[in-house]
């Protein structure tokens, strides 16, 4: 059964996640994972302006049978013209003019 468990958790998981990183191969799922972790990010550090995701660099999963599986996603993010504050949409963000991108 351990066996079944791992197979299926990897079919899930290749579903889900993508294996090429090019901008029309990301998984939705991936977009919306790294958009999580970058208002996670914002939200957890004292930043004057908030961060938003410019491209996804890779992702990656890792099964650990019997039932683990480890996610990572690598990604360039930029300072945005909004104030880091728990109220803010990243979508309407725009991204600062000057603003150099980094990888996160």
């Amino acid at each position: 059964m351990p066996g079944m468990v791992s197979l299926i958790a990897a079919v899930l998981v290749a579903h889900i996640m993508s294996v090429s990183c090019s901008e029309e191969n990301i998984n939705p799922d991936v977009v919306k994972a790294a958009n999580f972790a970058i208002d996670f990010h914002n939200r957890m550090t004292n930043y004057p302006y908030a961060y938003k995701v410019v491209d996804i660099l890779s992702n990656s999963v890792q099964i650990y049978p019997p039932s683990r599986v480890k996610f990572s996603i690598k990604v360039r993010a930029a300072q945005t013209t909004c104030r880091n504050n728990g109220s803010m949409n990243l979508e309407d963000c725009s991204i600062k003019a000057n603003a150099q991108a980094r990888d996160i």
